[in-house]
């Protein structure tokens, strides 16, 4: 038995939740005895919370527990199994995925107690319940909303939406906006594909082209989305509630819009709120500066193609930390697509501390590199629970990519797909030959042997991959200390490949 006790004074904040959406057959979770509604969309069930300290929680299964996981593995949380409970102690707020038997993976989101909640109160708050829209999600509302946001940001004043459904086409977010989504909030997209009208003089291809021509490139994906921070400055989007896109019904209709596109704009943070069912890449940052994705919970539908979850593009100095992400497409791609004719430089930009699913990539520049360089790209901290590949490296458009780090990066495992291997970093001539030179792959962490070998693919002699450095690479049990013991395929565009081992491998070893 696992000895666990919880401080009493620990408050756990649980949020309203519609009677539709609760999936009570099979999971139940408490945490610290508050019982948590447990929420299935598509192929998972999740629970959404907020703990303060530390706090015990307990989730059941209707029969007896014959299989469990949690992740991420590097916390090494115990578990105490007993019939068809699991307990164990959470100590601070986390982010985890949670299997028991055969059903499914239960996400359990436990985000920090929230510190700054505008007060309804204050004549800097304003309620959208004062604008006379609808709560309940049962008409569109998107006019109403956005006058309600052009309002409150033309004031200064915090737009608060409370807890309710809002139901809404596209909504334009303007410079100076502060916009607070309580838990049990939900703006939800509108079902019909009408409601997200395009970029001026951009069709998206999908209602365009024959199904045989569509394609993923970046550039023609997409020109529409839900919500849009277009050529603004000084924006803030935080809280504990959810941003729906329908996205399932709406690409079904032709229309892969984003759940969230910020371009052309400055000083942007995205906080704390739970983005859902996009149509295609949940959110896209492009041709942006100075954005902060932080503690937002990314859930996606993976049977819905393209949909990565965040994706800087022709942007610079991005931070996306702290971060949950369920994808069926890269969790986090740094591209320049020259999408609507937006293209520079990608540099500056830091993915850290992030717990990630998906089909494809985990960690990933490209593959549209269009710009001339991408440097200063560091990917740190992450937790990797499953993808087809760990950290990929796509150089397909004449791009240098220069000074990229990966470091202290944990792979648990790999989901069955295409690649199913380590690393991929490749130089291809699609419109230009670019180059791969400095990367730095430290204390990070495979846990599992890959089922194929990791291949780096330079193309010429002019165009290379080059200056590789390991330090402390761990693959299943083994420590790597040298390119035969990789498993790595370079062919003979590749060269410095440096191997070292020193004597710290603390970061990369599982907690006893």
């Amino acid at each position: 038995m696992i000895p666990i006790v919880a401080d009493a004074s620990v408050g756990i904040e649980v949020y309203p939740v519609r009677a539709t959406e609760v999936d009570d057959p099979y999971y139940r979770v408490t945490v610290s005895g508050v019982d948590v509604p447990v929420l299935k969309f598509a192929a998972i069930h999740y629970a959404h919370f907020s703990m303060g300290a530390s706090a015990v929680l307990e989730v059941s299964v209707p029969e007896e527990i014959s299989y469990h996981s949690l992740s991420p593995k590097r916390d090494g949380i115990p578990m105490d199994i007993r019939g068809n409970c699991a307990r164990f102690m959470l100590e601070s707020p986390r982010y985890l995925v949670l299997t028991l038997n055969g059903y499914g993976k239960l996400f359990l989101l436990a985000d920090p107690a929230e510190s700054d909640i505008p007060d309804l109160s204050k004549p800097d708050v304003v309620s959208i319940a004062d604008y006379g829209i609808d709560g309940n999600g049962s008409r569109l509302e998107t006019e109403k909303i956005q006058h309600a946001i052009n309002d409150a940001s033309a004031q200064s004043r915090t737009l608060y939406f409370p807890p309710g459904l809002y139901y809404t086409g596209t909504l334009n977010i303007p410079s100076h906006s502060k916009i607070y989504h309580a838990g049990g909030a939900t703006i939800e997209g509108s079902l019909s594909s009408d409601d997200y009208p395009s970029d001026p003089g951009y069709e998206e291809q999908f209602t365009r082209l024959p199904k045989d021509q569509w394609s993923s490139n970046g550039e023609h994906l997409s020109h529409s989305r839900l919500l849009f921070i277009n050529k603004a400055v000084d924006v803030r989007i935080w809280g504990r509630g959810t941003i729906d896109g329908n996205g399932l019904a709406v690409r079904k209709q032709g229309k892969p819009a984003n759940l969230l596109r910020i371009q052309e704009s400055k000083n942007v943070v995205i906080e704390g709120i739970i983005l859902r069912d996009a149509a295609a890449w949940n959110t896209h940052i492009l041709y942006s500066d100075n954005v902060q994705i932080r503690n937002v919970k990314i859930i996606n539908n993976q049977t819905v193609r393209n949909t990565d979850g965040v994706n800087p593009d022709a942007s610079t100095n991005i931070t996306i930390t702290d971060n949950f992400m369920y994808c069926g497409d890269d969790n986090v791609a740094v591209k320049s697509t020259n999408n609507n004719n937006l293209l520079q430089d990608c540099r500056d930009i830091t993915v850290s501390n992030n717990v990630l699913l998906t089909k494809k990539s985990a960690l990933k520049i490209g593959t549209e590199t269009k710009a001339n360089e991408f440097a200063n790209i560091r990917f740190a901290g992450n937790d990797i629970v499953e993808a087809d590949r760990g950290f990929s490296l796509y150089c397909m458009d004449g791009a240098t990519l220069r000074n990229v780090t990966f470091e202290n990066n944990w792979i648990e495992s790999f989901i069955f797909n295409n690649h199913r291997k380590a690393m991929h970093f490749r130089i291809k001539n699609r419109t230009g030959k670019g180059r791969i030179l400095g990367v730095q792959i430290t204390d990070c962490a495979f846990l599992v042997d890959p089922p194929n070998g990791s291949v780096f693919s330079g193309y010429d002699a002019s165009h290379m991959i080059s200056n590789i450095t390991f330090t402390n690479l761990r693959i299943g049990d083994r420590f790597i200390g040298s390119m035969a013991e990789s498993g790595i395929n370079a062919d003979d565009f590749v060269e410095d490949i440096t191997f070292w081992l020193n004597s710290d491998t603390s970061k990369n070893t599982l907690p006893k």
